[in-house]
């Protein structure tokens, strides 16, 4: 295989052409590949060219570049779907969690997906380590420069809210106990004694 001599990132000139011979059948790869989220395409396309600018002096010459291309899109692809099945197996552990871990169901309900979305990216990075990377609150709380009782207080706020949104509700109903209700709201009952 024959390399571009060239040792820096390309000129405006050069990379518009490597782009102009390749965006098509790369497209093409790409689109093929990703059918189920044809959306995703365009972006892996990107970053097809991206890795081509930024690596541009190993960027074979022509005709060589294409099978070059083709080898950077099958590792961009690639590496899109190990994403997909990373967050699917996440939304499959969440989903466990909140209904105790006895389901072994594989199917992954979108609203537990929405709820996780909704939350800090702070407390859905908590939901990642710990069900995901099996991470203990501890261990978790190290990553995100908290002490694991807040990593547990925040846990259990998460949860409430994931419960919450899977519910249909969009924030949690307040339960007041007696004790929290001010003891003149029972003297309005009464009758004054005269």
């Amino acid at each position: 295989m024959s390399k571009n001599p060239k040792s820096v990132g390309p000129d405006d000139n050069e990379f518009r052409a490597l782009w102009d011979r390749n965006f098509g059948p790369v497209t093409s790869y790409v689109g093929r590949r990703v059918y189920p989220h044809r959306d995703r395409a365009n972006d892996l396309v990107a970053e097809v060219f991206i890795v081509a600018w930024r690596r541009f002096d190993a960027v074979p010459l022509p005709p060589e570049d294409l099978p070059w291309l083709y080898g950077v899109a099958r590792k961009v692809v690639a590496s899109h779907f190990r994403s997909v099945q990373s967050r699917l197996r996440l939304v499959e552990r969440i989903a466990d969690d909140l209904r105790g871990g006895t389901d072994t169901s594989t199917s992954i309900d979108p609203r537990i997906e929405r709820a996780l979305e909704r939350l800090s990216d702070v407390d859905r990075e908590l939901f990642r380590l710990i069900c995901w990377e099996r991470l203990s609150q501890k261990e978790a709380g190290l990553v995100v420069g908290l002490t694991a009782k807040a990593v547990e207080r925040r846990l259990d706020r998460a949860r409430l809210k994931v419960r919450y949104q899977i519910a249909g509700r969009d924030k949690p109903v307040t339960v007041i106990s007696p004790a929290s209700i001010p003891l003149n709201q029972f003297n309005n009952n009464e009758r004054k004694v005269q």
